[in-house]
């Protein structure tokens, strides 16, 4: 697995789309014509019937289409089929795109008067959040294929003849077995998906474990995992009391980017605005007279425990506090520590829940 893998420097969604859509057009190749249609009728078996991929023929592709990352025109025999693929490796649905491009297709379909099979495919080759999945259900069209699926499907071709099949196949291969099981690597020199496997499998019970719901009623933690952008992770990990949750509530957040000495843990404080949510990045400004008494009290919190306090700008939700974890340290060390720094500012916000009164 240490060979020099052209996909390890091709790491961003752009070469993902060149390489799918490559693949597709190849389908009539003898060397890789196989590969092709086997991955073709994949995808399509997730969304409908299974089709014989034998009679896939005639492919066509294009990208960036009204934003829409690849769209496959095929037939199977004589049956004109398209389907539309949001191709993803680190970052999650945004703006809408989901619905906005299924809706899009739509459109197509009645405005050419066109009654052809439709796929919906979410192609990611990482684990996908709760958040993404959410989103994909919601939809009622989109079909995932993450990780786990594409590192099946290209697990037989990993020493396959051609050298970008079998390269690709080893590629998605080293990110599942990373996604497998915590590093033993020195931390500071893991990647994204290292730094998402450790807080997936070691952070978040650490954070269950001081937070739970007293009450065993109403969820009062959630995890939410942004694989964003910059080869970072972003975990978010949420407080909120019965009385105060629906209006606002602190959160902190661990940021991992490759390269990095530290592992940046950002203090930030959101308020609810009607069916709105708004916090740091966001321009609103949420209207309340005790507004900047409750980010105050929230931000001493967690400088109380050790966080370097910020200033804050008109009290609009920002980010109120910063940490640093060396990532010089073992990872028992880092385990430890982060152990620390959560029951510490749990235990300040159980504190903080009791003295406040219901506003």
């Amino acid at each position: 697995m240490n060979d020099n893998n052209i996909f390890d420097y091709a790491t961003k969604e752009l070469s993902q789309d060149a390489f799918l859509r490559w693949l597709f057009e190849k389908y009539d190749d003898p060397e890789v014509g196989e590969v092709s249609r086997s991955l073709i009728a994949k995808l399509v078996s997730l969304g409908g019937k299974p089709i014989d991929q034998n009679q896939i023929n005639t492919v066509k592709t294009w990208s960036q289409i009204k934003k829409i990352d690849i769209i496959v025109d095929f037939y199977v025999g004589n049956t004109k089929s398209i389907m539309i693929i949001e191709d993803k490796t680190t970052s999650d649905p945004h703006d809408n795109q989901l619905i906005r491009y299924k809706n899009e297709v739509i459109s197509w379909n009645k405005g050419e008067d066109i009654n052809r099979p439709t796929y919906f495919i979410y192609y990611k080759t990482n684990a996908l959040s709760d958040e993404e999945e959410n989103q994909i259900k919601e939809t009622k069209v989109w079909k995932a294929f993450d990780i786990s699926n594409i590192s099946d499907f290209f697990y037989e071709y990993r020493n396959h003849t051609n050298l970008i099949i079998s390269s690709y196949a080893k590629h998605v291969e080293k990110i599942q077995q990373k996604l497998n099981s915590v590093s033993t690597l020195p931390v500071k020199d893991w990647d994204y998906t290292n730094g998402l496997t450790f807080f997936r499998e070691k952070v978040e019970p650490i954070f269950r474990k001081y937070h739970s719901n007293q009450n065993n009623d109403k969820k009062v933690s959630e995890l939410d995992v942004h694989q964003g952008t910059y080869s970072s992770s972003r975990f978010y990990y949420t407080f909120s009391n019965q009385r105060l949750k629906d209006k606002y509530y602190p959160l902190v957040e661990f940021i991992f980017r490759n390269g990095t000495e530290c592992i940046d843990v950002y203090a930030h404080c959101s308020f609810r605005d009607g069916d709105y949510w708004t916090w740091k990045w966001q321009d609103q400004n949420i209207i309340r007279e005790d507004k900047g008494k409750i980010v105050e009290d929230i931000q001493n919190v967690f400088v109380n425990i050790g966080f370097k306090k910020k200033n804050i700008s008109k009290y609009r939700a920002q980010t109120i506090a910063t940490y640093k974890l060396d990532k010089e340290k073992s990872i028992d060390e880092l385990i430890s520590a982060i152990d620390y720094l959560i029951h510490s500012f749990v235990d300040g916000f159980d504190k903080y829940d009791k003295g406040m009164k219901d506003v």
